[in-house]
């Protein structure tokens, strides 16, 4: 697996006439890198906010890409694992076909991808797995290379409320979270300061906080975007 921490930096020597052509050569190749690089990292960071695990691999399964929770999962080689850093069924029994999966979804053949379940030890339940191919015109994770996405759903680890994801996927705080909560049952202002029990100056702070950070501009446009997240408290 790469390593996150790589970055990328570019010498520049602007002496002469000729060394001016080259540092401006020498500019915009840093710019592209440095674009690069804030993608790869932007990317790497929303994938690590999933709950579920996510792998981008090859299509011989070398692993390009694993967020925290794949990488969890893998730890523990029960259901998937490691096997000279490609990406394997922990079961031999369901090795064949995820490999195919694999393949077909990384090279996009007529049957491109699907799902399985890959059996783990009693009692514990199945690993839910889903592979698809990976329609992406970044390509920081996986340089060009055939690839296929990899989504892996453990049925046994506790579910994460609507609350705690709207809170890890926009980093709220949570009196914003809470704030978005209430706003996201179209419900306006005076809702927050009833039911969080905060003055109005307080709730439009935090609801300024919530736009910044959600990148919305207004209480309809917040609303359309946690529900269209599936992000609704239901309860």
């Amino acid at each position: 697996m790469e390593d996150r921490g790589v970055t990328h930096g570019v010498n520049l020597n602007c002496g002469g006439a000729t060394d001016k052509v080259h540092c401006h050569r020498n500019s915009s190749v840093g710019l592209r890198l440095s674009r690069a690089e804030i993608a790869r990292s932007a990317n790497a960071e929303a994938l690590d906010r999933v709950a579920q695990g996510v792998l981008i691999v090859a299509a011989n399964g070398d692993i390009l890409f694993a967020n925290r929770a794949a990488e969890a999962l893998l730890a523990e080689a029960d259901g998937i694992r490691t096997e000279k850093s490609a990406l394997r069924a922990s079961r031999q029994a369901d090795a064949a076909q995820f490999e195919r999966l694999i393949v077909s979804a990384a090279e996009r053949s007529d049957a491109a991808g699907g799902a399985m379940s890959l059996a783990r030890p009693v009692p514990r339940r199945p690993l839910s797995v889903l592979v698809a191919p990976l329609i992406s015109e970044s390509t920081w994770f996986a340089a060009g290379r055939p690839a296929a996405i990899v989504f892996v759903a453990d049925p046994d680890s506790a579910p994460q409320t609507a609350r705690d994801q709207l809170h890890n996927l926009y980093r709220l705080t949570p009196a914003e979270t809470a704030v978005a909560m209430v706003i996201a049952r179209g419900e306006g202002l005076q809702a927050v300061v009833d039911e969080l029990e905060v003055s109005l100056s307080t709730a439009r702070t935090h609801l300024q906080h919530v736009f910044e950070k959600t990148e919305t501009r207004r209480q309809a446009e917040l609303v359309r975007l946690i529900a269209a997240s599936g992000l609704n408290d239901r309860q």
